[in-house]
């Protein structure tokens, strides 16, 4: 096989010349910024990888990923993107996007995965299709045992972090972890330092300062997908742990990577 051809299509606002330069020096590069060039530069590169550069991925960025994966299913795919998540890395898996690296990447790295992922197409249309990412090592939450050996609450962390965006009550979370609302509560503030109502503010908080960061979306919609139904308490909650409100907060944040 000769040298991978590799389309890179940049949807990402930060300059990625570190990562593309190197790379054109060892592979056939196609860099694309629109997403409805995607099918014609398949059909006329015939790459033997797709990379989707993202910083946040936006809705119509993963709607394309997708889209192509299903149109062109033996095309390898690798994803960088500045904002990883459990739900990100679900939805990719989900998608069969098996290769996902979350930036910082460390360029030397990339590029090996690269070059053995762009001779991967074979694999993929014999349908042994094999991995060339490195078994993850485990999260860090869990390397760490609980100081007793009986951390009854730890199933909440899970829960809130895959639901937090819905209306989230005492009872459904408590049930999750087989316990009583009243136990749990107890349970919850003496292992974590907060009630289970302030951890799911603050990281509810934290989620709508990432959106905020990242994207353009309006704070009414912001507020919604972190999982406030009325915007006036997303104002006031959000200024009470921040200390500004949300449009404060974008303005003096805006133009951040």
């Amino acid at each position: 096989m000769g040298i991978p051809v590799v389309l890179w299509a940049a949807l990402s606002d930060n300059d990625s010349s570190h990562l593309t330069q190197p790379l054109s020096r060892q592979c056939e590069l196609h860099r694309i910024t629109r997403v409805d060039d995607i099918p014609g530069q398949i059909a006329r590169r015939q790459p033997d990888l797709l990379c989707f550069d993202f910083d946040y991925p936006t809705f119509a960025g993963l709607t394309s990923l997708r889209e192509t994966k299903q149109r062109y299913p033996s095309l390898p795919i690798l994803m960088l993107t500045g904002s990883g998540s459990e739900a990100l890395a679900v939805w990719a898996l989900r998608s069969r996007i098996w290769d996902y690296f979350t930036k910082p990447v460390d360029k030397e790295e990339l590029l090996s995965r690269i070059h053995l992922i762009g001779g991967l197409g074979e694999y993929e249309k014999s349908g042994a299709r094999r991995i060339a990412m490195p078994a993850p090592p485990v999260p860090v939450q869990f390397r760490v045992g609980p100081r007793s050996g009986n951390h009854p609450t730890f199933r909440a962390l899970s829960y809130i972090e895959n639901h937090f965006h819905e209306k989230l009550s005492l009872h459904a979370v408590a049930a999750c972890c087989g316990m009583e609302a009243t136990a749990f509560s107890h349970a919850f503030k003496n292992e974590h330092g907060y009630t289970f109502r302030e951890f799911l503010q603050q990281r509810r908080i934290e989620k709508a300062v990432e959106l905020l960061r990242h994207t353009d979306t309006c704070i009414l919609e912001i507020a919604c997908a972190v999982g406030f139904r009325d915007p006036s308490q997303f104002t006031r909650m959000f200024k009470r742990h921040m200390g500004v409100t949300p449009s404060e907060f974008r303005a003096a944040h805006r133009g951040e990577s």
